[in-house]
């Protein structure tokens, strides 16, 4: 949007190029939901159309509590959904999208600190030796490295704005916190994620909605899938880090932790499948 705009622009992006990196791991889908379609008004027509074209219109929620699926629907018909798209694929497309427009892109440069002083900040990167010929920001930026160690020191004197983008551990945050500029209070959840993946075939045997959010809640945990593009579900189980001495055994929520069922291996963890999301397992 701001390339766009007249803007010159440059990324510094922490992490190599996703584009030419397979997806694995741990992830989970998107939801576009009204607030974020409005916001995809302040782009072109031509892209908002393509970054549709990514996601599977998703009218309702279809919750597995034991019994028949229960279908929630969000708004009064099928004119009103949400949108379900792969993270994965979105930033590929925004990337491209970005490159095209003219904006230049800086990956594998971690952020080491930010410098306040001036109208704008002073931004210091680590980056690989690899990738010594990538040069410049602005114009008006002054840009110097230290090529001594394992990675090479990029010192960026910025001419413009600065748009933080950095994740909830952001350095720039904790850079504005320190300057007296903001006042910011942090906790970590105690929960946390891992993807499960609904392959196409298992998830049209099995009758899977794509028209619907698939929750299974199970009090302090729950899976729930996402549809995709080729058929499949993105699947996303979220529980507790730790919860103590409970036992997998008992029905309720108080034993369910990712430590717990980790630590007793895989024979354990199926058998946690198998007690609280039986339903679910001949679509996995």
């Amino acid at each position: 949007v701001l390339a766009r705009r007249g803007y010159r622009v440059t990324v510094y992006e922490r992490y190599g190029d996703i584009r030419a990196i397979p997806s694995s791991g741990r992830s989970i889908n998107l939801v576009a939901t009204a607030r974020g379609l409005r916001a995809l008004t302040l782009l072109p027509d031509d892209v908002r159309a393509r970054l549709l074209e990514l996601g599977v219109r998703v009218t309702g929620r279809v919750i597995h509590a034991g019994g028949e699926p229960i279908f929630q629907r969000y708004g009064k018909d099928d004119s009103e959904f949400n949108y379900s798209i792969s993270r994965y694929e979105l930033n590929k497309f925004l990337i491209s999208e970005a490159e095209a427009a003219g904006a230049t892109l800086r990956f594998g440069h971690r952020l080491l600190g930010v410098e306040l002083e001036g109208e704008y900040p002073v931004l210091t990167f680590a980056a690989p030796h690899e990738a010594s010929g990538q040069r410049g920001v602005l114009d008006s930026a002054l840009h110097a490295e230290d090529n001594t160690g394992a990675e090479r020191e990029v010192v960026v004197r910025c001419g413009g704005p600065v748009v933080a983008a950095d994740g909830g551990g952001s350095a720039v945050r904790q850079a504005l916190s320190s300057a007296g500029a903001c006042a910011v209070h942090s906790s970590l959840l105690d929960s946390g994620y891992k993807e499960m993946s609904f392959p196409r075939a298992a998830a049209e045997a099995g009758g899977m909605a794509r028209h619907g959010l698939h929750i299974w809640p199970r009090g302090s945990h729950m899976l729930m899938g996402l549809a995709n593009l080729d058929g499949s579900f993105t699947g996303t189980i979220y529980m507790l880090n730790q919860a103590g001495d409970a036992t997998l055994a008992d029905d309720a929520s108080a034993g369910a932790s990712f430590d717990h069922v980790e630590a007793q291996g895989v024979a354990s963890a199926a058998a946690f499948l198998e007690a609280h999301y039986a339903t679910a397992l001949p679509l996995l």
